[in-house]
């Protein structure tokens, strides 16, 4: 890995295999449509394939956040529109459904495999979206289904709160192929994932964190316990996978109207930008960690910087370049600070 973004080998938006490139982004909110975008960021960082997850609550366009009820909406449509999307780029576009477990009904969940759905991702571990516990009743015939046929699922679990939940799933489900997010909502507590990894042998997870706070807190505790998380990665490489939690979305592109030199206006939307909110993890009430300074530095706009350009947004078309397309690289590039893959230096 290279400390920036990764020079890309196969052609720009193609749909190579991905046994040309070997890196796989496990994570991928795909909203908005915007899978050129997609197509390109993963070539600029080397990535030679990705899971895009139907993630309704994300696309701003449809005003379907977490409400009261703690369920998501649209997610039917949503995984409608994401087999579509992604009809002519399945070689390295691997489409994963989002449902409400307690509400799907399982010939339609069949028939979008039948569509081309490679997997499935539960929110439901996530505080705002948590209408149920995780092992509830209503839950049963879907986690028999997918246990059934082996079918991948990437959940998010906010393990400080629901740890208990998933571990009753687990074991009632013991040959569920799990892949739990954001290092299963352990990225600030690696005794609590080593004690996961250890009672559930079947479970992996993935590297990701986000953008803002959790993003932040999640890699200064890979900096401070960063021989612990190697030890961890080592024993058993296959269950970490690596994934970026990108959100893809149409944004207004720049205008000429100038700044003053160093200057820099709020950051329009980005093409793709890393999922920040996510409380699975978080450092909990009183006992903030300190952030080191490479990096917060990675995440302070320069004049230089994509989201410093002498522009400001304006309705329109969606940019594809902004400062937070880097936040692909710089993952790889802190998890390589991590693992003392790579020099001490400032990632992009």
């Amino acid at each position: 890995m290279a400390c920036g973004v990764p020079t890309p080998t196969g052609t720009t938006g193609s749909d190579d295999e991905p046994a040309a490139r070997d890196r796989v982004d496990v994570h991928v909110h795909l909203v908005g449509g915007a899978v050129d975008e997609l197509l390109a960021a993963l070539d600029r960082n080397a990535i030679a394939a990705a899971v895009v997850i139907a993630s309704p609550h994300l696309d701003p366009a449809l005003g379907l956040a977490p409400g009261p009820d703690a369920r998501m909406h649209g997610w039917r449509e949503a995984n409608d529109a994401l087999l579509a999307a992604t009809a002519a780029h399945r070689a390295r576009l691997f489409p994963f459904v989002a449902v409400e477990p307690a509400e799907v009904d399982i010939p339609a969940l069949e028939g979008w495999f039948q569509g081309g759905a490679r997997g499935v991702k539960l929110y439901f571990g996530h505080q705002k979206l948590h209408a149920r516990p995780l092992d509830d009743p209503a839950h049963a015939s879907l986690f028999e289904w997918l246990e059934q046929r082996s079918v991948p699922v990437l959940v998010h679990v906010n393990t400080v709160r629901y740890r208990d939940e998933l571990a009753r799933v687990l074991r009632a489900h013991p040959r569920l192929e799990l892949v739990c997010a954001h290092l299963c909502g352990s990225r600030t507590d690696l005794d609590r994932l080593a004690g996961l990894l250890r009672e559930f042998p079947r479970l992996r997870v993935d590297t990701s964190h986000g953008a803002g706070l959790p993003g932040v807190d999640g890699f200064t505790a890979i900096e401070e316990d960063r021989d612990r998380l190697r030890a961890l990665i080592e024993f058993q490489p296959e269950r970490f996978l690596f994934g970026s939690d990108l959100v893809t979305a149409r944004g207004p592109p720049a205008t000429s109207t100038p700044r003053a030199p160093g200057t820099c206006s709020s950051p329009p939307t980005s093409a793709c930008s890393s999922a920040s909110g996510s409380s699975s993890g978080a450092t909990p009430p009183g006992s903030a960690r300190s952030r080191p300074a490479s990096t917060t530095a990675s995440r302070s706009p320069s004049p230089q910087s994509p989201a410093c350009s002498e522009a400001t947004p304006a309705p329109g078309s969606a940019p594809i370049e902004h400062r937070e397309l880097q936040d692909m690289s710089r993952a790889l590039c802190l998890m390589g600070h991590a693992l003392k893959e790579m020099p001490d230096r400032a990632c992009p």
